[in-house]
């Protein structure tokens, strides 16, 4: 062959091996599991609450709770006046339920948006999709603001169309109201939430009755395997506005007298209705563990099918039910007995359910454990169009924390079963996951009344990455707690949630971590605490509306407060300094490990030995302490900025405003460094050191004894009456005499050199000409000048400044009054500056980085304060392992009761209405026709109501015949 040839049958290799890669990369694609990252809910829950968390309905269903009750006198009353019915409905199966104790008419319809006309025009299922949906997004960690303009897809689902009815079936001419249409599409409830939070993915919303949930969740987990979305929120919901739909149910034959749910008893007898919902975000999983998200569980796969041609268009088919389940398992590349639980349709008929365990028999075949199944019904009864998302959630909480709650209602078993024979078992009290499976893997079986079925398979999520592996930080003495809420009230609530949970155990550090990571509103607190202890006694005091330190309280601006980065001078080292900082903050740690790698070898030993040792004498050295004060002062600023808190301006103080021409980007770290060093080694060659002085008094007194004095002069004006001055030892002392007999106290200062002196010059002459080889760059931010107090511009010349600022007075009293800032931040050791700016201006807000004896307690603060303020802090260092959204409280929705006036004040009989119509024995169109005046309501509701009516004859029939099954709803 020659080479031409070969090289063509190479490079046709090439190509086909990359295709053969391109194709398997996107069949991977299409089976890729799918992980669950966030979860809300709110279902019906015990006598004292609903179950407004996942962490919560887990708890209460692990407890063996039953949430059906005798439906009380106020919603049987709402019902009453909906519907304008003379008495509280005394039929089976109309008198429990499992309801909400939730406002069902109650909205935050600001949050999302809407006006007041709006919002009661929306169906309440509408509204407690999108506050859920809001739920759900903060529990996977996401900022809603975030993800405007992305990909994110939406597949919603619910069936109760009473709110409608309500205004169609009014005498109120509902066609003058433009709400009524758009408050009321089910495709609305999908779009609205695309809408609301600027989402270009797919939006779907469907319908399948009982499996619509389910159905809602294989298209999302289809659509991203597809690539059509990046992320996919999942939702579903079901309220019982209306007694209609129990009546055409009732009337069916379909439901249980005492509102349960039976599932495989003996004592089945129809099922109960429920209300309630839930939300979901998913992801890809590799997407998921790329971004370091907390995944719930992940989703393996699943199929959707039909019923088919069935004994009657509403009875099960024992064969459809195998072959979605088959379809699923190969879908999810799982082998049957892989699958420790399955948690099933269930409904509680007393045919239907043995038809669903032989189904799950047959495929999953026998085994050596026998699969456990159980029923989220017996515990909350049948939510329909959400019945589905109850029982994945169910089914996540399992396979997440190993525990499967028991199925209630469920013994004895049913009769029509040889439960010895079979390889399944029903869960009749809460128990640990069975040992023996690699993995805990659990199916959802989902089927709705007109065929549609849907089975899913999820799993335990995978180990969680640590992004801590290798590192060696420390843990934080102190920690901020932010939060915020939009209103006073609100934030109270959100207060008092947090202290409810510190008192239930719940980790301070986790909770600050997820408190970071919600949308930050206008009303804040911040709360800065060293343990749980001290964070709960805060939070008891600002609920009981009294002061407390640790507790910073403010509401944020309209526009976030100017801030003014202080870099203090010499005199404010400190033994320690930055040793605790570094040990916690990387970043602060590599500038100040660069600053030693480029000092150690002029000054012979290691600059960080000597800032991080207690009492080392060589810290009082002119020669280590200068470029120490920079490289303590430029680790702070790289720490304050990893902090999220950027500088509008700089001002350093001497020796500082080398560390504020670095901040400002006029030098780089490396060449503020080598000008330090230098500075400081010309210094230590100057033969008379000279002494310095601090005054409490103003320039223009201490001017005036000053003139006596030839050798001394003014080094410093720090504030109204405070001032520094420099010279030859001997003067300086007969100054201070001076100063005293004037009554004005002053105080010798341990330094090494009287800069701001005529002791400086010897050295000047040499520094302007190191500084000339040097390179500037014009400052990114506004620099206060030392000498001036006034904004240096961008032409300076940087190298005659220098020199300038070494030898003049700084100026530090006529800089701030110069400050067009609103909050002053020192970058020091210790507080030096701000206890003089404090004098200086009474309208600044002073904070600082550090103090003598205290780690992290200064920074947490002064974090603090520029929250309440409006500024907006990377709390990241906060961080501890996973976020846990679950540490932080129910967010604090702002609601208001909307019920429209149709419901309050509903309208009187009109001539001829007979209310709600009942199924009949006999249908035509002529009948359909002379009910209801041709009311479309009236007309819409037969029809509904001739399907149920053949629904339940069907039943009627499929029971004498004894065949292969009957339907559930």
């Amino acid at each position: 062959m020659d080479r031409a040839r070969e090289e063509q049958y190479k490079t046709a290799l090439r190509r086909a091996r990359d295709l053969i890669h391109e194709l398997q990369g996107e069949v991977q694609t299409m089976h890729e599991p799918v992980a669950i990252i966030g979860m809300s809910c709110l279902f019906p829950g015990d006598a004292h609450r609903d179950a407004d968390t996942p962490d919560l309905f887990g708890h209460l269903l692990r407890s063996g709770y039953d949430a059906v009750v005798r439906v009380p006198e106020e919603r049987a009353a709402l019902w009453q006046s909906r519907h304008d019915q003379d008495a509280a409905p005394r039929v089976p199966g109309l008198e429990y339920a499992a309801l909400l104790k939730h406002d069902l008419f109650a909205f935050d319809r600001e949050l999302f948006g809407q006006i007041p006309a709006e919002a009661a025009m929306n169906d309440p299922q509408h509204r407690l999709l999108l506050e859920l949906s809001w739920q759900a997004l903060l529990d996977a960690g996401l900022l809603p603001s975030a993800l405007a303009g992305e990909d994110v897809g939406v597949f919603t689902g619910k069936t109760g169309t009473e709110y409608l009815f309500d205004q169609l079936g009014t005498d109120r001419n509902s066609a003058d109201d433009p709400y009524v249409m758009t408050g009321n599409m089910n495709s609305a409830q999908a779009g609205r939430i695309s809408y609301f939070y600027d989402w270009n993915g797919p939006c779907q919303a469907v319908e399948s009755a009982c499996s619509t949930a389910l159905l809602a969740v294989m298209n999302a987990v289809n659509s991203l395997r597809a690539g059509e979305c990046t992320l996919a929120m999942v939702g579903s919901v079901n309220l019982l506005l209306g007694p209609t739909p129990s009546h055409w149910l009732n009337a069916m034959h379909s439901l249980a007298p005492d509102g349960r749910c039976k599932a495989f008893g003996n004592s089945a007898n129809g099922f109960g209705r429920g209300e309630g919902g839930g939300v979901l975000v998913l992801e890809r999983l590799s997407d998921a563990q790329r971004q370091g998200h907390r995944i719930h569980a992940v989703i393996l796969g699943g199929a959707v099918g039909s019923d088919g041609r069935s004994a009657g268009f509403t009875v099960p088919s024992a064969a459809g039910q195998r072959h979605v389940i088959s379809r699923a398992l190969a879908n999810a590349g799982i082998q049957p007995a892989q699958v420790g639980f399955v948690e099933t349709h269930g409904t509680g008929t007393p045919v239907g359910d043995p038809i669903e365990v032989e189904s799950l028999a047959r495929v999953y075949g026998s085994r050596k454990n026998k699969l456990l199944i159980g029923s989220v019904k017996s515990n909350i009864a049948h939510l329909e169009a959400a019945a589905g998302m109850a029982g994945l959630i169910k089914a996540v909480l399992a396979v997440r924390d190993g525990v499967i709650p028991a199925s209630l209602h469920c013994t004895p078993l049913n009769g029509l079963l040889v439960w010895d024979q079979l390889p399944v078992q029903v869960v009749a009290e809460t128990r640990p996951w069975p040992e023996g499976y690699e993995r805990r893997i659990a199916g959802i079986d989902s089927f709705g009344i007109t065929g549609t079925l849907v089975h899913l398979l999820v799993a335990q999520p995978p180990e969680p990455v640590s992004d801590k592996a290798g590192t060696t930080r420390a843990e934080p003495d102190y920690r901020v707690l932010p939060l915020s809420a939009r209103s006073a009230a609100g934030l109270s609530r959100l207060a008092a949630g947090c202290a409810r949970l510190l008192e239930q155990g719940e980790d301070f550090s986790a909770m600050c971590t997820a408190a970071a990571a919600r949308p930050q509103e206008p009303e804040r607190l911040a709360l800065v605490a060293a343990d749980a202890q001290e964070a709960l006694t805060g939070l008891r005091a600002f609920v009981a509306g009294k002061k407390k330190r640790c507790v910073v309280r403010g509401r944020q601006g309209k526009t976030r407060p100017g801030i003014l980065f202080l870099c203090s001078g010499q005199g404010s080292q400190q033994g320690g300094m930055g040793r605790e900082l570094a040990a916690l903050f990387p970043v602060f740690r590599q500038v100040l490990e660069r600053c030693d790698e480029l000092a150690a070898p002029r000054l012979g030993y290691s600059l960080l030995e000597v800032m991080f040792a207690e009492n080392d004498p060589r810290l009082q050295d002119i020669r280590c302490v200068q470029p120490a004060i920079y490289a303590h002062q430029a680790a702070l600023a790289a720490l304050w900025r990893e902090c999220g808190v950027q500088p509008d301006a700089v001002f350093g103080h001497s020796i500082g405003e080398y560390a504020a021409a670095h901040i400002a980007g006029v030098l780089d770290l490396e060449t503020g460094l080598d000008i330090t060093l230098t500075r400081g080694e010309l210094a230590a060659s100057i033969r008379d050191q000279g002494a310095m002085a601090a005054v409490l008094g103003s320039e223009s007194e201490v001017a005036d004894v000053l003139s006596t004095f030839p050798g001394v002069s003014l080094a410093a004006v720090n504030g109204p009456a405070t001032v520094t001055i420099a010279g030859e030892q001997g003067q300086v002392d007969d100054a201070v005499q001076s100063l005293r007999k004037r009554g004005l106290e002053s105080r010798p200062l341990p330094v090494s050199l009287a800069f701001h002196s005529p002791m400086i010059e010897p050295m000047l002459d040499d520094f302007r000409t190191f500084l000339r080889g040097k390179t500037f760059s014009a400052p990114r931010l506004r620099m206060l000048s030392g000498c001036s107090g006034e904004y240096l511009s961008a032409d300076t010349d940087w190298a005659d400044y220098f020199c300038r600022q070494t030898r003049r007075p700084v100026r530090f009293l006529d800089a701030m009054l110069h400050a067009r800032e609103d909050v002053y931040i020192e970058l020091g050791a210790s507080p030096i500056l701000t206890s003089y700016g404090r004098q200086c201006r009474e309208d600044g807000i002073w904070l600082f980085s550090q103090n003598p004896g205290a780690v992290m307690q200064p920074l947490a603060q002064s974090l603090a304060r520029l929250y309440v303020m409006g500024c907006e802090p990377d709390w990241g260092w906060e961080a501890d392992g996973v976020l846990r959204p679950e540490a932080m409280p129910v967010y604090p929705f702002e609601r208001e009761h909307l019920l429209p006036d149709f419901v309050q004040h509903p309208v009187p009989r009109a001539p001829g209405n007979k209310g709600p119509i009942m199924p009949d024995s006999s249908f035509s169109p002529e009948k359909m026709a002379g009910h209801g005046g041709g009311d479309v309501s009236a007309q819409l509701a037969l029809l509904q109501q001739e399907t149920f009516r053949q629904v339940c004859q069907m039943q009627q029939e499929f029971l004498g015949a004894g065949s292969d099954g009957e339907k559930g709803a």
